[in-house]
């Protein structure tokens, strides 16, 4: 059996502060592999975020261990964590966490530009992200210019950028319209087309039910759920209005 791409294996976490510690995550233990899409569905508290930031190389646990592309994270140097969070690893954090001063497709040219991709590459494939998000006019627009459903989109282009192998996305299209939740999954599912792998932390049952698998999420504790239906998940988006 293939190595997979995103591997947590028993992995424990308890708050701590301000009283007796409290679990956030019980013995937890997924596995994402190439090609796959996998949805980790549950209600707010549930544990998604603070699990998503674990598998990242964020927030270390108390025990278990997380493997991505088959490599320790937390038994890794530091250095070697922040060097596959650049090299293998993007992250759609919940909110899209889009920096004001910038536009739309400004956001998505800015981890090509941290990467040293020349201006002319960089132009290139920010066009084709542009092209692919359906974004239109509403890429030379800031964040407080446009609308929810073309901030999500901007956010997921702008983790494709750097051609990652692995994407995990927190709640990455929170407050879109339908149409939006299909264009944001469109792209994300080209990660897992290319052999990568993604994770979606939701809280939204019909999103949760476009992913290839879900993993249930809740009081910390992760169960397998059956495969849920594939749905069509090829070709670009229309373009739509910047405000939507």
């Amino acid at each position: 059996m293939a190595t997979p791409l995103i591997a947590v294996d028993g992995v424990s976490l308890a708050a701590r502060g301000g009283g007796a510690p409290r679990a956030v995550l019980r013995g937890v233990s997924l596995a994402v592999g190439a090609g796959e899409t996998v949805a980790l569905a549950g209600p707010f508290g549930a544990g998604k975020t603070t699990l998503l930031a674990v598998a990242a190389g964020l927030l270390r646990p108390d025990a278990g261990a997380v493997r991505l592309d088959g490599e320790d994270v937390w038994a890794a140097s530091a250095a070697r964590r922040r060097a596959l969070r650049r090299g293998l690893l993007a992250l759609v954090p919940q909110g899209g966490a889009l920096d004001p001063d910038l536009t739309l497709a400004g956001q998505i040219a800015q981890p090509l530009r941290l990467a040293g991709l020349g201006r002319r590459d960089r132009g290139a494939r920010v066009a084709n992200l542009i092209a692919q998000a359906g974004l239109g006019d509403a890429a030379a627009l800031r964040p407080a210019e446009a609308g929810a459903d073309a901030r999500a989109l901007a956010a997921a282009a702008r983790a494709l950028a750097a051609r990652p192998r692995v994407v995990l996305a927190d709640e990455p299209a929170a407050g879109a319209s339908d149409e939006a939740i299909e264009a944001v999954l469109r792209l994300l599912a080209t990660v897992s087309a290319r052999h990568g792998a993604v994770l979606i932390a939701t809280d939204d049952a019909d999103l949760a039910a476009r992913a290839g698998r879900v993993a249930a999420i809740e009081d910390g504790a992760v169960a397998e759920a059956a495969p849920s239906p594939r749905v069509r998940l090829a070709g670009p988006p229309r373009a739509r209005d910047a405000t939507a």
